[in-house]
């Protein structure tokens, strides 16, 4: 409430709501009375012929309640935020105690991290205590994209299998979490010159994995392969790992290795994008992660 563009909406919501709860005291005042003697008068309103609506004065205990809520509402709006852009007397606020918080908790995990980091990659993973820890950060931060398994899903790599798109060493593990990476597949339907073009590469990617194929639509395949799709997955179809280029050879396709989804994804293209984590996490976590990861 502190980003208001002018100060008229700060005074404007104190002042309405400070008046609401003092308005609220007379008004309890009012409703205060003393259970009468004798027959109680009722508000006129009779149902099923004998149930009468009595008008009683409300309970003690109702009205004391709410006296102290309203007492407590005051209390809480003089020491925490509330009233506009007014912080409170204790200076409260939720990013401030978020801050607090992780202080603290840098203080206490900072150091156990930078032991964990000081070992390079491809040796911490003999490292028990290590790999648990790498495995709840994995959890908690890995799994929803690629599952508790690593075995990923449907756009998701698996990452427990040994078939890597930007490289499985201890560092490409690392690079890939900590700066994150933006897979660019272009649709290639126009360039090819229509779903015939399509037809005919996606039988030639399915001969280059010793898939069962139309020879004749796929030697018309060729040629565009060589000459639209070399630059990134290689003659052989291999993949190039600097460019985050699928090898297309192997039986492990990201989104699915149809015929139809080979199509597709020549046709429309794909895009996918895993975050950087340097911010979130810090270098000695995704180091650790990293590790955790290589281990799988």
């Amino acid at each position: 409430m502190a980003d208001f563009t002018s100060d008229f909406w700060h005074w404007f919501i104190a002042i309405v709501t400070v008046l609401s709860i003092l308005a609220l005291f007379p008004l309890i005042l009012l409703n205060r009375g003393h259970k009468p003697q004798g027959e109680v008068e009722t508000s006129g309103h009779v149902w099923d012929e004998d149930l009468k609506e009595y008008n009683n004065p409300l309970p003690a205990w109702w009205l004391n309640l709410f006296v102290i809520t309203l007492v407590f509402g005051l209390g809480y709006l003089i020491l925490y935020p509330g009233l506009g852009s007014f912080s409170g007397l204790l200076n409260w606020s939720s990013t401030g105690q978020y801050e607090e918080e992780m202080n603290a908790a840098r203080e206490r995990f900072d150091p156990i991290f930078r032991q964990y980091a000081s070992v390079p990659i491809h040796e911490r993973t003999d490292n028990e205590d290590a790999m648990r820890t790498g495995r709840r950060l994995f959890l908690n931060y890995c799994a929803q994209c690629h599952g508790s398994d690593a075995h990923g899903s449907p756009g998701f790599p698996d990452l427990a299998d040994d078939d890597w798109i930007y490289g499985g060493q201890p560092d490409q593990i690392y690079q890939s979490i900590l700066n994150g990476r933006v897979g660019i597949m272009p649709p290639w339907e126009t360039p090819l010159g229509g779903s015939e073009g399509v037809r005919e590469v996606t039988q030639y990617v399915l001969g280059l994995g010793g898939r069962e194929h139309d020879s004749e639509l796929a030697a018309a395949g060729k040629t565009k392969y060589n000459q639209l799709c070399v630059a990134c997955h290689l003659p052989d179809g291999t993949g190039n790992t600097l460019l985050g280029a699928p090898n297309l050879v192997d039986d492990i396709w990201l989104y699915g290795g149809s015929s139809d989804d080979i199509a597709h994804s020549i046709a429309i293209g794909r895009n996918g994008v895993m975050p950087p984590h340097e911010k979130l996490l810090g270098e000695d976590r995704v180091h650790l992660l990293a590790a955790y990861v290589y281990g799988l």
